[in-house]
């Protein structure tokens, strides 16, 4: 049987998750955006600038999710590794 944890690292758990869904989410996001204006850009393609700077909205969006990814990835480890050094958990 595994020993129960605490509410803080539950929370430091969660945080990790949430992070990690939150960019996964965002970079798909971005990756539709990019998708989107690739198949049909704004004017038919005439607007050169706005479809610039509409595909780079998405592509600075990508690079935050992935951030977010790496931030919430770095968390979940930061985690592993209190529970692991902390001394057990009373058991009730």
């Amino acid at each position: 049987m595994s020993a129960s944890l605490r509410a803080g690292a539950r929370a430091w758990d969660a945080a990790a998750l949430a992070l990690v869904a939150l960019g996964v989410g965002l970079y798909f996001r971005a990756t539709a955006g990019l998708r989107e204006i690739a198949a049909h850009p704004v004017g038919g393609g005439s607007y050169v600038d706005a479809n610039q700077a509409i595909a780079k909205s998405h592509s600075n969006m990508g690079y935050v999710g992935l951030a977010l990814i790496a931030v919430g990835v770095a968390v979940g480890v930061i985690s592993y590794l209190r529970t692991r050094r902390s001394p057990p958990a009373p058991s009730t």
